[in-house]
């Protein structure tokens, strides 16, 4: 629910910080604040709310928020109900709320694949967030899995706007190197003989001197 605000709201996955901020308001025991206060503090304290929509109309915050949920424009029976209906009353930190359960099987799939995606970049991103990532990477996913699934894979390749291209692979390579290195420490403690430098290790170009002498290599 609180990264459903960053969504709705900022168009954005939260920053690992924060997130951690208002939940450990929201689980201390007893709350610091509720959901609803929540809500409230988005809209009408924090500055970036007041940088995305200071100004805007009622019917371009309403497509605003839409658009960041849902993907879409409102429909236009839609937005008359939230611009000139009975919905117009509905105060600006209740739209995302009244949005979500007013909202269509499809467009509720939309919002649980962002919000999925939003969760697996904060997590990722970590310390290293970056606001244009962040909202980079929730903005093309859909309904669809194959949205989510290129989503996933752009933060899984490192290649959002902050982060380092190639960043597993590298990661990889260093976890493989490590494995190496303590596979030769095991092979000389069990194999002495092998270890012909005496380094407490056997090295690759030990282990190729052996086979070549033996004729095996395990």
């Amino acid at each position: 629910q609180v990264q459903q605000l960053y969504v709705a709201y900022l168009g954005r996955a939260a920053d690992k910080a924060g997130l951690d901020y208002w939940l450990s308001e929201l689980n201390a025991v007893p709350a610091v604040l509720t959901l609803e206060n929540l809500r409230s503090n988005f809209v009408n304290e924090q500055p970036e709310y007041t940088d995305v929509y200071g100004g805007l109309t009622r019917t371009e915050q309403v497509t605003k928020i839409y658009e960041n949920l849902f993907g879409r424009a409102p429909d236009a029976e839609g937005l008359a109900y939230w611009t000139t209906g009975e919905g117009s009353t509905v105060a600006a930190d209740q739209l995302l709320v009244a949005f979500i359960n007013g909202a269509s099987a499809a467009d509720s799939t939309v919002v649980n694949n962002k919000v999925f995606v939003a969760e697996a970049y904060t997590a990722a991103a970590g310390a290293d967030f970056n606001a244009n990532a962040a909202a980079a990477v929730i903005a093309d996913v859909d309904g669809t899995s194959a949205s989510v699934t290129d989503a996933l894979t752009a933060i899984d390749n490192g290649t959002l706007e902050g982060q380092v291209p190639g960043v597993n692979q590298i990661e990889a390579l260093a976890t493989a190197q490590a494995a190496v290195t303590a596979y030769g420490v095991t092979a000389a403690a069990a194999h002495p003989a092998f270890d012909i430098d005496e380094d407490g290790s056997v090295s690759s170009s030990e282990a190729e001197k052996i086979s070549s002498s033996t004729g095996v290599l395990e």
